[in-house]
C-alpha cells in the first residue's frame, strides 16, 4: 500500500517525507510535475534505543580501555620517585 494515491493531480511537491511503506506514490491518470526532495520509503517505524550512559559508567569504560597506558604511567612515576629519593639525595 502506498503512502499517496494520486489520480489526475497537477503540480506535486514533497519535502522531507518518510513512510514505512515500500511505495511512496501510486499515480494513475494524468499527473503533472512531481518535485520530491529528501524523501524516504521503507523507513522503520521503530526508533533506535538511545542508551543514557551515566558519568560513572563513562569513567569505568575509559579506565578499562586504557588500563595498560595508565598502569605504565603510574609505575614509571613511582620508579622515578623511588630513584629520586634514594639515589639523588
Amino acid at each position: 500500500m502506498s503512502m499517496f494515491d494520486l489520480e489526475k493531480a497537477g503540480h506535486i511537491k514533497l519535502r522531507d517525507v518518510e513512510t514505512t511503506s515500500e511505495t511512496m506514490i501510486k499515480a494513475s491518470g494524468t499527473v503533472g510535475d512531481l518535485d520530491a526532495e529528501r524523501c524516504k520509503s521503507g523507513v522503520s517505524s521503530v526508533s533506535p534505543v538511545v542508551e543514557d550512559i551515566s558519568k560513572l559508567k563513562k569513567v569505568i569504560r575509559f579506565l578499562c580501555s586504557n588500563i595498560k597506558t595508565i598502569s605504565i604511567s603510574v609505575i614509571s612515576g613511582l620508579i622515578v620517585l623511588f630513584i629520586g629519593r634514594h639515589f639523588l639525595t
